[in-house]
């Protein structure tokens, strides 16, 4: 199986600076797990990430995504 096959096209982005309230709601509305952070640092924030502010007790509307994706991708 190729990735192509599952992958949502275009590939949906987010800025390391929204906040991650923002990730979790284009998440939601659009049925994704995940979306790519472009950018010299790139990385993904992923629905486990936003999981993890929320459990933490962490409010999501201060907390960026570049606070909490995984980064360097390849």
């Amino acid at each position: 199986m190729r990735v192509k096959s599952v992958m949502t096209s275009p590939v949906e982005t987010i800025s390391a600076a929204a906040m991650v309230r923002e990730a979790a709601t284009i998440m939601q509305e659009n049925g994704f797990n995940a979306l790519l952070v472009p950018g010299a640092q790139a990385g993904i924030v992923t629905s486990t990430d936003v999981l993890g502010v929320v459990a933490n007790g962490d409010n999501p509307d201060i907390i960026s995504v570049g606070d909490v994706m995984t980064a360097p991708v390849e």
